[in-house]
């Protein structure tokens, strides 16, 4: 086959048994000739798109920065990202019409069938970011130091990709309908409202040359005195969900969006029930029903429910260590003792619930996204 398709097939000979011969595989089963041939359903084909153009990013950003005092200063600025022509997969071979007998409207009906899968890599992904970005730090000053960074943002695309984020329940890279991509915009896998991140070390105020101690005598210094507590900590909103439902569309379509009736109203909510218990909360099994928010689309039709029209649970975590150097009698040699706490608190940040209509677990969270508590003890001598 010529470009632009490339093709990929799996063919399989009969084993044989106690009762069969079994069957062997001749390379010519391997190639589709016909619509009705075996090995049209079997073979999926890869072609790029004939106008495919490079990506093409502009970024920009206005910053400012006021210092507060001659150790503190504040930073603000704004930030800005667009995509364009972004490299997205297509599903070349989805029906163009709804069809329930002696079907042939696939468009690659003559190569595939239709239900053959025709993949083409197209430019017609876009994507835009902005957002206000702040630094708030403090340098080494009486043995503290810290730097507080907030973000506030929002990252839109029609198209994730196959770069989406790991445990987020996004839509799919393919669009549910592949004539229609604006249908797909909406908030990206990746996009976080509120984000806070901060680090700091405090030079604790004891011990030689220091607030308190100075007089103490060297084994109560070396016990005591030189400590240093670092922390770090992250917080950040939830990731956008994507509900879904079952594919009535009558097509191939690789992903299929359930329908949305209204707004989901969120109460008691649980990792059991992270959608609540309001009636809204629960999927209608067939029919709107004039409660619930989420729905199955209807027979030949593609979801009503945006891409990220709900929020998973949020993330947060502190990491804490605590680090002294001790001075040997040998000139020129110590001895650095270290212990790390990660995620100290032991906080449980939730991953994201089952974002499936269909499935008996819809809204219900079976994980975490963050680690458990670590604790890691070092020591390292120099000389």
């Amino acid at each position: 086959m010529s470009p632009p398709y490339e093709y990929s097939f799996t063919a399989q000979a009969i084993t044989p048994s106690a009762t069969a011969s079994g069957q062997s595989l001749q390379v010519t089963n391997g190639f589709a000739t016909a619509p009705g041939d075996v090995a049209v359903s079997t073979t999926q084909y890869y072609a790029w798109a004939a106008n495919l153009r490079p990506s093409y990013i502009q970024q920009f950003s206005l910053t400012t920065e006021y210092e507060i005092n001659p150790y503190t200063s504040f930073q603000a600025g704004y930030v800005g990202d667009l995509g364009q022509h972004l490299i997205v997969p297509i599903d070349g071979n989805q029906w163009t019409s709804a069809c329930t007998t002696n079907c042939k409207n696939a468009p690659f009906n003559n190569l595939v069938g239709q239900t053959g899968a025709v993949d083409i890599t197209a430019s017609q992904g876009l994507s835009n970011y902005n957002a206000l970005q702040t630094i708030l730090r403090h340098r080494q000053e009486n043995g503290l130091e810290y730097t507080v960074n907030y973000t506030y943002a929002k990252a839109l695309t029609n198209n994730p990709g196959f770069y989406g984020v790991p445990g987020v329940n996004g839509p799919s890279p393919y669009w549910q309908n592949a004539y229609d991509p604006h249908a797909d915009y909406g908030p990206s896998g990746f996009d976080i409202r509120h984000n806070l991140t901060a680090t700091g070390v405090y030079e604790l105020p004891f011990g030689h040359h220091k607030q308190f101690g100075a007089g103490w005598n060297n084994l109560v210094n070396e016990t005591i005195g030189g400590w240093k507590i670092a922390g770090s900590g992250t917080l950040y909103t939830g990731f956008p969900i994507t509900i879904s439902g079952p594919n009535n569309a009558n097509s191939n379509a690789y992903a299929a969006r359930a329908n949305k009736y209204g707004p989901l109203k969120v109460v008691n909510r649980s990792v059991r029930d992270w959608f609540g218990t309001d009636p809204s909360a629960t999927p209608c099994s067939g029919a709107y029903n004039n409660l619930c928010a989420y729905g199955p689309e209807l027979p030949n039709t593609f979801g009503t429910a945006g891409v990220g029209t709900e929020r998973g649970p949020a993330y947060r975590s502190m990491d804490l260590s605590l680090f002294k150097t001790f001075v040997t009698t040998e000139r020129g040699q110590s001895l650095d003792f270290r212990s790390d706490f990660f995620n100290a608190f032991n906080i449980a940040s939730y991953a994201d619930p089952s974002n499936s209509i269909t499935s008996t677990n819809f809204g219900q969270i079976t994980s975490t996204r963050s680690p458990q508590r670590q604790i890691q003890l070092s020591a390292r001598y120099h000389f």
